[in-house]
């Protein structure tokens, strides 16, 4: 139970908190991969952005630490990272970068052991296909006169935002 208690930490803003549950998931994990894998399956498809990439890092730890002769815990965390973060129609949904690329350890090591076939590697490989959803225009922002941006003003307004757009909606 204090798996979850655990995983659900995953969501605070409290950093030291979050990197005390990292570390203790991923012990657990390397100790008792079948059942991290469990936790994985229960609270990785909760909706929470952020535990979502907590849960996925530390999987990547578990991966690494997985001893070679975990062959078979090795492969069934590879399995599901195929499956939840790489599969078609799934990578185009993952926009975390973070979530990308420790997927793509756990992959890249269990091909390393030779778990895995060419194939499977190569789908956790960028480039990856993209969605073919494009984020809506925000005309009110797009037609701003000032240099504020909702909550976005000061240097980032001014440097960031306004120098990158200049030019490109004809202002």
């Amino acid at each position: 139970m204090a798996d979850h208690f655990f995983a659900w930490s995953l969501t605070t803003v409290d950093e030291s908190l979050r990197y005390h549950c990292r570390r203790e998931l991923t012990a657990w994990g390397k100790e008792s991969p079948e059942e991290f894998l469990k936790l994985l399956e229960l609270t990785y498809p909760a909706d929470d952005p952020q535990m979502g990439e907590e849960l996925v890092r530390v999987a990547s730890g578990v991966a690494c630490l997985l001893r070679p002769e975990d062959t078979g815990s090795l492969t069934t965390l590879a399995r599901w990272a195929l499956t939840e973060i790489f599969d078609d129609g799934k990578i185009q949904e993952v926009q975390n970068i973070v979530i990308r690329h420790m997927g793509r350890i756990i992959v890249e090591r269990a091909f390393y052991h030779g778990l895995l076939e060419e194939a499977d590697l190569e789908s956790a490989r960028p480039p990856y296909p993209t969605a073919d959803a494009l984020l809506e225009l925000d005309r009110e922002a797009a037609s701003a006169a000032n240099e504020t941006f909702g909550p976005i003003f000061m240097d980032l307004g001014w440097y960031v935002l306004k120098t990158g757009y200049e030019g490109l909606l004809g202002g």
